[in-house]
């Protein structure tokens, strides 16, 4: 609807108004409104010319019947404004061939699509001069042709600059990857990595697979070498039995306690050993060396000494060797409960001192002051530098 068709309808609801006053003054409204025609609205908004009603209409989103109607206050031709608009929307896709068809242009033509990026004529002579490589010489006389001079050092910075960012983002388009291609590159990509982790993967598996055969294979090696370890201490004591026997007058042997399944318990040792006669207290050090204590009878007390009459130390290593005790010397054995020492054979102070595993702190004191014996014979230890128990076996000899 035009304003013309507007205030025809206004007018016929003022004639509607019954207050007089009302009336008049609506009247006086409308009587000026209709002084100002449509195109001095439009003026209002900036737009005097067929360049600006362009400019409005490619800027703001206004709606085909505002846009016909801006168009035909100011003559301008709608198919040359489709032109502008399309030549407008390539500029960014490809400023070159955009240069080019401004060379060949209509200048009316020219001056909208500068407008748009609030070039004016001297902006054409920048274009055109960066388009075609000119010196700078050459570039101030195209400047000077277009009369603007005197505007050169305001404005051609910011011309260069826009035509700079045009030319940056051309470059940027020719140079970058259509997206398919693109696509298909980050695909590669995306592969190359999984391929490298799946390389990685397989790298640590084997080094993971690697390093378990190593630590299964040293712990084969740790369980041999203690079974080893464990065969070797049977066949010394197997060998040494018929011996142990043959100095007690028996004919059978029992082992009665072993370290290896009854653990290092003093109150299961003690329960074993309690009471018994002909018991031979065998112990084995971490260096393998094999020594021990004869017992005839009398081991009825825990956390005590018992003092028994028939008793010598020994060793059982090349040969069967016995010491026994000093004449007039008091000896005997001390079962601990409780306690990380597990036992002592001899007298307070002095002979075997067995500490539990994993304490190295088992040792040899002074043995020759209670029987026929250095501390050497048995192994290299003392109270500063203790040895390992690894083993401990009671054999109970009998008919």
């Amino acid at each position: 609807m035009t304003l013309s068709e507007e205030f025809k309808l206004l007018e016929e609801d003022i004639q509607k108004i019954t207050e007089p006053y009302v009336c008049d003054v609506l009247k006086r409204i409308v009587n000026v409104m209709k002084s100002i025609n449509e195109k001095k609205i439009l003026e209002m908004f900036g737009i005097n010319n067929e360049y600006d009603a362009m400019n409005f209409v490619f800027t703001h989103e206004v709606n085909e019947e505002i846009k016909n109607n801006i168009f035909k206050q100011f003559g301008v031709d709608v198919v040359v404004y489709n032109q502008l608009v399309n030549i407008k929307n390539e500029l960014m896709v490809n400023p070159e061939e955009m240069v080019e068809q401004l060379n060949v242009m209509d200048n009316q033509l020219f001056k909208f699509i500068l407008k748009q990026y609030e070039f004016d004529e001297l902006g054409k002579g920048i274009i055109l001069l960066d388009d075609a490589g000119l010196l700078e010489d050459e570039k101030h006389s195209i400047v000077k042709k277009y009369g603007r001079e005197s505007q050169m050092t305001m404005r051609i910075d910011k011309i260069e600059e826009i035509v700079s960012k045009m030319k940056y983002n051309d470059t940027i388009k020719k140079e970058k990857i259509p997206e398919i291609q693109q696509k298909d590159d980050t695909k590669k990509v995306e592969d190359l990595k999984k391929q490298e982790h799946e390389v990685k993967k397989k790298e640590y598996d084997v080094k993971k697979k690697e390093d378990e055969e190593v630590i299964n294979k040293k712990e084969i090696e740790k369980k041999d070498t203690k079974n080893n370890y464990r065969i070797k201490q049977m066949d010394v004591l197997k060998k040494h039995i018929p011996i142990m026997k043959n100095e007690t007058g028996m004919k059978r042997s029992l082992i009665i306690f072993d370290s290896i399944t009854d653990g290092y318990d003093g109150s299961t040792l003690f329960k074993r050993v309690y009471n018994q006669n002909n018991i031979y207290i065998v112990i084995f050090d971490s260096q393998q060396h094999g020594f021990g204590a004869f017992v005839k009878s009398g081991i009825n007390k825990i956390n005590e000494w018992n003092y028994v009459s028939e008793h010598y130390l020994f060793t059982i290593e090349d040969s069967f060797m016995k010491y026994n005790p000093r004449k007039g010397v008091k000896t005997g054995i001390v079962i601990n409960e409780g306690s990380q020492c597990l036992l002592c054979i001899g007298a307070p102070g002095y002979g075997l001192v067995i500490y539990k595993p994993p304490f190295a702190k088992s040792y040899c004191y002074n043995t020759s002051m209670l029987y026929h014996a250095e501390d050497l014979y048995f192994n290299q230890s003392s109270e500063e530098n203790g040895f390992l128990i690894k083993r401990l076996i009671v054999v109970k000899v009998m008919n």
